[in-house]
């Protein structure tokens, strides 16, 4: 976890790191000119009028037009995520006396005195899996962030970077909310269950790590 100082006396703000960009930033350029280049071959295609014969023609077609729209909403979203969320890619959180502001592309501000729970949840798949960084509200939503794990850390998180991230914005909004708070009160990271069939299995608690 990296962790800078405030930004100004007037708003002090914390960038509290959650995963390492060189894994989400080293993907996005080289994939970008890969999506561009396919994109641009299946557009040639499209728009050639080759092969000449009807059945090839159509099959060229159904093969090239969904491709080429696949790879649209590839870069739709990508656009869409460097100007409404980059930290999504850089991998941090902002931290400031008013509001947690989140690596999601869903609710990203989250004010600091509608917190109401703080931890990590697990997103298995199989065997393997990765801790998401949860944040729970009063009103009974959540945002969530997620980083890659090694196996030993899925089975031991104490330590890893996001989990000190998670025991970073905890006590940040501990000391704001104070003990008579939602986050001291309902700490709803000791109260959620999943349902079988969900895809989270598991829970830390950075007000207590060494129980899960």
């Amino acid at each position: 976890m990296t962790v800078t100082g405030p930004a100004n006396v007037r708003s002090p703000r914390t960038v509290v790191r959650i995963g390492n960009p060189w894994v989400a930033i080293p993907y996005v350029v080289v994939m970008t000119p890969v999506v561009l280049f396919l994109g641009g071959l299946c557009l040639s295609a499209i728009l050639s009028g080759k092969p000449d014969d009807p059945g090839l023609r159509a099959g060229v077609l159904l093969a090239c037009v969904p491709c080429l729209l696949m790879m649209v909403f590839c870069i739709g979203l990508l656009v869409d995520t460097l100007v409404r969320q980059p930290r999504v890619l850089t991998r941090s959180l902002v931290l400031s006396p008013n509001e947690v502001v989140m690596p999601s592309m869903r609710r990203s501000h989250v004010p600091v005195s509608e917190v109401a729970g703080v931890g990590l949840v697990l997103q298995q798949a199989g065997r393997g899996g990765m801790w998401m960084l949860t944040v729970w509200t009063v009103d009974g939503g959540q945002t969530m962030a997620g980083s890659f794990n090694r196996k030993s850390e899925i089975l031991h998180p104490e330590g890893t970077r996001i989990a000190q991230a998670a025991e970073r914005v905890y006590r940040h909004v501990l000391d704001h909310q104070g003990p008579d708070g939602p986050l001291a009160t309902l700490a709803r990271q000791r109260t959620i269950r999943f349902s079988r069939y969900s895809p989270f299995k598991q829970v830390w608690d950075p007000s207590n790590p060494t129980r899960s």
